[in-house]
């Protein structure tokens, strides 16, 4: 009895540092980039709490895909869609991940402040990756002294 209660918390121990993401699960079988890689949603932008996805929707699309170019060798994030005066918008930027794949560094937008909201007009912005799995990924950053949350659901 003695040995499986300690096997127990060696178990235990083992497994509590093990979540990646603050609302992600513990472990899994996907690559990070594996589970970003796809074609989403935006479902979700919020600006200090407050849901502002028709201020997003006013300065682009909600259409994601985030990809890995194999020419260049980089990797994307593309948003795309119709503004609300029409106009066709298609924004390139490209990323990484640092901080032990716990931060969504995007940068060289090619945003270039004409247009835009939030971090997104900025060119460079470090988003904290909250939640990461197959089906959506929810993310936030600091930006102007306001908190930005997003969230993008898998089209597949």
């Amino acid at each position: 009895m003695k040995k499986i209660f300690l096997i127990l918390i060696a178990i235990a121990s083992v497994t509590s540092g093990c979540v990646k993401y603050k609302e992600g699960p513990c472990m899994s079988r996907s690559s990070v980039k594996g589970k970003l890689y796809g074609y989403y949603n935006l479902t979700t932008y919020s600006v200090d709490n407050a849901d502002s996805l028709i201020l997003f929707k006013d300065y682009y699309g909600t259409s994601v895909e985030i990809y890995y170019n194999e020419v260049y060798s980089y990797d994307v994030l593309r948003i795309v869609g119709y503004r609300v005066d029409g106009v066709f918008i298609d924004m390139v930027c490209f990323w990484e991940l640092s901080e032990d794949y716990k931060i969504f560094d995007i940068y060289d937008s090619n945003a270039n402040g004409i247009y835009g909201t939030g971090p997104f007009k900025n060119k460079t912005s470090a988003w904290y990756i909250l939640r990461l799995t197959n089906d959506d990924i929810k993310m936030k950053t600091n930006f102007n002294n306001k908190e930005y949350l997003i969230k993008f659901e898998n089209v597949f």
